[in-house]
């Protein structure tokens, strides 16, 4: 396990790499106000705004008219889109690439204002570096492969852990997302309906792929409320895809030795 030297601004991250068989980093923060910090241009571009990814830094972006886009504006934005979706952030999952992008936005020039990387995320990225994961290509960033990065905090729960493994597993193993694919196709129309319906509040339908990925973490995780209200009558049904999303997981995540002979 890695960390990097703690600053007075902050407190560090600790990075370890999950296992050899995927490409799969874990990113532990000290509490809940630090991941954020370290996710929220992250969380803004792709999660907070229901997929729909903002465009380049504008005037827009200074949210407390100081003339200058920092920290201050992004944490501010992440917490009121976070407070709109009733979102508590205890865990997340970006591609290395994703995080990458976020990062390369404070390359832009916005006319009248200056723009600051934040600092924590610029720490962020030169524990990247630190691990090969990332280099510098003048004033940009550059990711060296792909790879998935699990944020969490000492105040990370079991199943939050377990919900962003699932996602980071989803990118990496085929076969998982063959088999999560399977599985919501042999819903029912109706189970269909409550699982896209349930989902809506936070993440953009329209989004196929977003779609299968969220069933597929959410489903692992028993449908957990409150936001999914099961039905009675679709208990049954439910905890039976619950239970071969997780044995899906469990199987491509157990090590190569301990599986059976003539499985994946």
């Amino acid at each position: 396990m890695v960390s990097m030297q703690q600053t007075p601004s902050f407190e560090p991250l600790f990075i370890s790499r999950l296992g050899d068989r995927y490409r799969i980093w874990g990113i532990r923060a000290r509490n809940e106000r630090e991941l954020l910090r370290a996710v929220a241009s992250a969380a803004l571009r792709f999660d907070l705004k229901k997929g729909a990814p903002q465009g380049p830094l504008g005037p827009g972006d200074d949210l407390d008219a100081d003339g200058v886009i920092d920290e201050r504006d992004v944490l501010a934005a992440a917490q009121v889109e976070a407070g709109k979706a009733k979102l508590r952030v205890g865990g997340a999952e970006y591609r290395l690439d994703q995080v990458v992008e976020a990062a390369n936005r404070y390359g832009a020039k916005v006319p009248g204002k200056t723009v600051r990387m934040p600092e924590r995320e610029r720490y962020l990225m030169e524990l990247l570096a630190g691990q090969g994961l990332v280099e510098r290509a003048g004033d940009r960033w550059r990711s060296l492969g792909g790879a998935s990065l699990i944020f969490f905090s000492n105040s990370s729960g079991r199943e939050e852990l377990e919900h962003e493994l699932v996602h980071a597993l989803f990118v990496w193993e085929p076969g998982f997302r063959a088999r999560a694919a399977g599985l919501w196709k042999s819903l029912g129309d109706e189970e269909r309906a409550f699982i896209t319906k349930s989902l809506g509040g936070l993440y953009n339908t329209k989004d196929e792929e977003l779609m299968l990925t969220e069933f597929a973490a959410h489903g692992a995780g028993g449908f957990p409320g409150p936001l999914f209200k099961v039905p009675a009558g679709l208990s049954d049904s439910l905890k039976k895809t619950s239970r071969r999303l997780r044995e899906a997981r469990d199987s491509f995540l157990r090590p190569a030795s301990a599986r059976p002979s003539g499985r994946p």
